[in-house]
């Protein structure tokens, strides 16, 4: 049978050729260069090897020349890989026509060859394994119903178990309330009154400042302190990405808070803004902490899996000598956990001689941003913000109180990114691309961070991928039960788990990685430093049929940006956390910028429509903000740098 790159045309030949010698040269196993083109797969590796490496085109284009004229071998060595990827599967129908001509002719011969009886016999035995299939086939299809309808009653107990769970939380957190509240009652029986304190009305001047006390010109360890009348609310208390130690996690200013707030309110549930709330109520118990109820929900999971997260690095760690070790435990988390006080947007609580009301931010699930009212004047504190509507939530809806304000907060996480492509544009070419690789029989891991991220990638998978496998593993499974509890923009509860969508059982991503058979995994941690995406990347990304999909922020030294450094520069070799041996890169490697954060040209219309008195940058580069606080002051919108301590003008 004549081997099929013999059959393509010669300028085709010539590229693989050249193709198979590169490869066969910088390969760490031995090859060889006739084995890689005698067979139809190895050519279809060669190719794939060819369009996920621009680099290999490169060295292709300049080693060939002008010899190399007309497609589709133009495109085997094209720098633009829509173009690589075009001949690529052109090359593959040549390659499928000569595969089914040499059938034929098999087919031919066989039959030319064979007796009557014999053919009549063969026909018979035929109709028979025709029918034995498609018995199979009835059984598999029996047996896949029973499974789909066995995962979705493990599910239905799963989710049952978390709402037991949460009622048993809740009843906890209740019965301890109860305790403090007969305590005070009890004191307050035995003390004398004192004077009653008279109430702020709207008309006071309270003269409240506003300082940022971390998050400010970063990204991370967010932290606002606002005063007013003797009365202190602190907005979120993050830890920072970058911190290694119990000092460098805390947020930078959060020294210069020496007496206990009167309230401590969460925007959400990400580390960068509640981390370190267990660590300040270690400090000053009996802090509320206010949240809406999605947010109260998941940070139990999130500080459990940070305390846990800390303990493991302080009995390894040397790093975190000196200092407290950790900064908190579990029995601080269950601390906090009881603090927590739900309020629902639109409503108002009283803080002291402060108002509070919270409104929807987009973002991540039950994200908000908060309107402050200290007699006659208004803060607005927006948290991160997204606008356009995602699958799990929807966008900012600032409320009329949050319009006029005398200062606005306002986030800042993507100034400075430049004009991104529309999101519909990035979803589409994420669920091309992963079609693409499910269907030459790849693995895909999408790296993401556990909580909003993982959760919207699952449910696009839903929408767009609907035949293929998506499995949600480490911390990102455990949130998502939590999201399924909570309703999304349409009112309904969220389905992460539903249809093609599953989680994978604790305890068996070593099962499910053996498994090699197309899927597409959605896994913490989002920047490779850890977790099961660790395994699965390991895994995955020797496999030329397969891809890894970055889908989020990487920080400047996670493996994830050195991958991504990797795949710019045409391949090569590179080692992932607790790896002692460097491997080969041949997965395709995509990045995917589907943020959950407004972009520049959204914060101008947000700040156009808050009409705020004075705008502060928050959460973002000092660098960043500069430029987008020029901007700002183009449109005649006043600013302040959070690095100042603000109070309103007399």
């Amino acid at each position: 049978m004549t081997p099929p790159w013999e059959e393509l045309p010669e300028q085709v030949t010539a590229v693989l050729s050249a193709a198979a010698e590169m490869v066969v040269a910088r390969s760490a196993v031995p090859l060889s260069r006739d084995r890689l083109l005698e067979t139809t797969d190895g050519v279809h590796g060669l190719l794939a090897v060819l369009t996920g490496s621009a680099g290999l085109r490169r060295l292709l284009g300049r080693r060939l020349g002008a010899g190399i004229d007309t497609e589709p071998a133009t495109g085997l060595v094209a720098a633009d890989p829509v173009a690589a990827e075009r001949a690529a599967a052109a090359v593959q129908r040549l390659l499928t026509e000569h595969r089914r001509a040499q059938r034929r002719e098999h087919r031919a011969r066989r039959r030319a060859e064979r007796p009557d009886a014999e053919q009549r016999r063969f026909s018979r035995l035929e109709h028979r394994v025709g029918d034995l299939r498609a018995a199979r086939d009835r059984l598999e299809v029996q047996l896949a119903t029973l499974r789909e309808e066995n995962r979705e009653l493990r599910g239905t107990i799963e989710n049952l178990d978390d709402e037991l769970g949460q009622l048993r939380r809740h009843l906890e957190i209740a019965h301890a309330r109860l305790e403090r509240l007969q305590a005070v009652r009890d004191a307050a029986e035995e003390a004398p009154r004192p004077e009653p304190v008279p109430r702020a009305t709207v008309g006071e001047d309270l003269s409240p400042t506003v300082r940022v006390l971390g998050g400010g010109t970063e990204i991370g360890g967010s932290c606002v302190l606002v005063t007013a009348g003797g009365s202190r609310l602190l907005i979120d208390a993050g830890t920072r990405p970058s911190g290694v130690d119990a000092d460098s996690l805390a947020p930078e200013g959060i020294g210069e808070l020496d007496t206990a707030p009167d309230a401590i309110l969460v925007t959400h549930a990400h580390n960068d803004h509640a981390g370190w709330v267990p660590a300040l109520l270690s400090r000053f118990p009996g802090v509320p902490v206010i949240a809406s109820a999605a947010t109260c929900d998941l940070l139990g999971t999130m500080w459990a899996d940070s305390a846990k997260v800390m303990a493991r690095r302080a009995d390894s760690d040397e790093s975190w000598a000196g200092g407290p070790l950790p900064p908190y435990r579990q029995s601080d988390v269950d601390r906090a956990v009881s603090a927590l006080d739900a309020l629902g947007c639109g409503r108002t609580r009283r803080v002291g001689a402060l108002d509070v009301e919270m409104f929807e931010a987009g973002h991540i699930i039950g994200a908000t941003g908060v309107v402050v009212t200290a007699g006659s004047h208004r803060i607005v504190v927006t948290g991160d913000v997204s606008l356009p509507g995602q699958l799990s939530v929807g966008g900012l809806r600032l409320p009329e109180s949050a319009i006029g304000a005398d200062l606005m907060l306002l986030e800042s996480t993507y100034a400075g990114a430049g004009r991104l492509p529309p999101r519909q544009a990035i979803v589409d070419q994420f669920v091309a691309d992963a079609d693409r690789v499910l269907g030459r029989g790849g693995r895909i891991l999408v790296p993401a961070f556990a909580l909003g991220r993982a959760q919207e990638i699952a449910l696009i998978c839903r929408r767009h991928l609907p035949d293929a496998e998506v499995l949600v593993d480490g911390l990102a499974r455990e949130l998502s039960h939590a999201y399924q509890r909570h309703p999304g923009p349409d009112g309904e509860r969220i389905a992460v788990f539903h249809g093609n969508v599953r989680p994978v059982e604790p305890g068996r991503t070593r099962q499910e990685i053996a498994d090699e058979r197309p899927c597409l995994v959605v896994s913490t941690s989002g920047m490779l430093t850890g977790g099961p995406a660790v395994a699965w990347a390991r895994a995955i990304l020797p496999d030329a049929r397969s891809g890894l999909m970055v889908v989020g922020y990487q920080d400047a030294d996670s493996p994830g940006s050195r991958l991504l450094g990797l795949a710019d520069a045409g391949g090569g070799r590179m080692t992932l956390p607790d790896g002692d041996e460097p491997l080969e890169v041949a997965a395709h490697v995509g990045q995917y910028r589907l943020g959950a954060h407004a972009t520049e040209d959204e914060l101008v219309d947000v700040a156009a429509r808050a009409q705020a008195a004075v705008v502060m940058p928050v959460h973002g580069r000092a660098s960043a903000q500069r430029q987008f606080a020029r901007r700002l002051q183009l449109r005649r919108q006043a600013t302040v740098s959070a690095t100042e301590t603000w109070r309103p003008e007399p």
